[in-house]
């Protein structure tokens, strides 16, 4: 399954799956992106690498080539834009960028 995971707004992850061209879980904290990594049989080395993609702001498909902070989150937002329509990724937008 291909799927990375995306800095929300909010500053939490988001694990987005690209087979399904959504988020399979949202407002994560880097110890539970670790959790999931690690059962998705990642090794520890992997599971760090993703999270740190994610934090970081990878740009997608670019290893550790920082984006602005947000490129994996509009990338993701985009494709949901295109696949599901505007009302899903204006759902998905203001869920995700509420801070607690």
């Amino acid at each position: 399954m291909p799927w990375r995971y995306v800095k929300q707004p909010n500053g939490k992850l988001a694990l987005f799956d690209e087979e399904i061209d959504d988020f399979r879980y949202t407002d994560l904290s880097e110890f539970e992106a670790e959790t999931i990594a690690t059962g998705y049989g990642l090794s520890e080395r992997n599971v760090k690498q993703k999270v740190q993609a994610g934090v970081e702001d990878w740009e997608p498909w670019k290893h550790q080539i920082k984006g602005d902070g947000q490129s994996r989150w509009r990338e993701a937002i985009e494709t949901i834009r295109l696949r599901f329509g505007d009302e899903k990724a204006e759902i998905l937008i203001s869920a995700c960028s509420a801070v607690d």
